[in-house]
C-alpha cells in the first residue's frame, strides 16, 4: 500500500460553527455602523437647521419697521368683515408657481390679490401730535416673506388739514429703526390719491413699502422677502400694483 505524504499548506480547513458570543459581537458591530452614519446624518441635518433657524431669527428681529414686527395674532372677527375669491391667477417662475388670492374688502374700500399662505388679521396704532391712528391689517405669510395690506379708521380733521405731512408723519414713525437703511424714498401720487413709496433693507431683507392717502383713510402696502432659494420673483412688485381703490 502506497503511502500518501499531505502536504501541510493544502490541509483540509474545516469550517467551526460560531459560539453565540461570536454571532452577538458581529451583531453588535453592524448596530454601531449604523448608528454612527446615522449620527453623522443627524449631524449635517442639524447643521442645515440650525443655519435656518440662524437666519429665520434675523428675519425675525424686534426692531422693526410698524406693521412688520408684530407675531401672527388671529382676529376671527376682523377676518369676517373680508371676502375673499378662489384662487384664479397663477404666477408662473422660473422656479415654479404660486397662487394669488383676491381680497375685497368692504370697508376699506379696495381690492387686492394676495399670495395664498397663513393669513393673519392685527391692529396697528401710530401716534402723532393730532391724535392716534389705528390701522387694521392682513397679512398673508408665504415662506420667507410677509405681505401686508392695511387701512385706518376714518381720521379727524385735524390729521387731514396737512395731507402731505400726514404722509411724511406716518412714513417716519415706520422707519424710525435702526436695523434697516433707507433706500429709496418717493413721491407716488394718483388723481385719486397722494402717496409715497419707500424701500428699507438691511444684509438680510428688503421691506417695500406704499402708503396712501386717499379720501379720509390711510392705506398702507408693503412687502417684505428674505434672501433665500425661495425668493418669489416678481412677486413684490405684483402685489403692490394689485391695490384697487373702488
Amino acid at each position: 500500500m502506497n503511502n500518501f505524504k499531505i502536504d501541510k499548506k493544502y490541509q483540509t480547513i474545516i469550517a467551526v460553527p460560531l459560539r453565540q458570543s461570536s454571532i452577538l459581537n458581529l451583531f453588535l458591530i453592524a448596530i454601531i455602523a449604523v448608528f454612527n452614519t446615522s449620527c453623522s446624518n443627524w449631524d449635517f441635518k442639524l447643521y442645515n437647521s440650525r443655519q435656518t433657524i440662524d437666519k429665520q431669527a434675523r428675519f425675525s428681529l424686534n426692531n422693526r419697521p410698524d406693521f412688520f414686527e408684530k407675531g401672527r395674532l388671529q382676529i376671527e372677527q376682523e377676518m369676517k368683515q373680508v371676502e375673499t375669491q378662489k384662487p384664479q391667477s397663477v404666477l408662473t417662475i422660473e422656479s415654479g408657481q404660486i397662487e394669488w388670492q383676491k381680497f375685497i374688502f368692504k370697508e376699506g374700500d379696495f381690492t387686492i390679490w394676495m399670495p395664498t399662505g397663513g393669513m393673519t388679521a392685527e391692529k396697528e396704532i401710530i401716534e402723532t401730535e393730532n391724535g392716534n391712528i389705528n390701522f387694521k391689517v392682513f397679512a398673508s405669510h408665504p415662506e420667507s416673506a410677509r405681505f401686508v395690506v392695511a387701512y385706518s379708521d376714518v381720521l379727524n380733521s385735524k390729521q387731514l388739514a396737512d395731507k402731505q405731512d400726514i404722509l411724511v408723519r406716518v412714513q417716519h414713525k415706520i422707519i424710525d429703526v435702526t436695523d434697516f437703511e433707507l433706500s429709496r424714498n418717493d413721491s407716488y401720487n394718483s388723481e385719486r390719491f397722494l402717496g409715497r413709496e419707500f424701500v428699507l433693507t438691511n444684509n438680510v431683507e428688503t421691506i417695500t413699502f406704499r402708503v396712501y392717502l386717499a379720501g379720509k383713510r390711510l392705506y398702507m402696502i408693503g412687502a417684505s422677502e428674505i434672501e433665500t432659494e425661495n425668493e418669489i420673483p416678481g412677486a413684490v412688485e405684483k402685489f403692490l400694483d394689485s391695490f384697487k381703490l373702488n
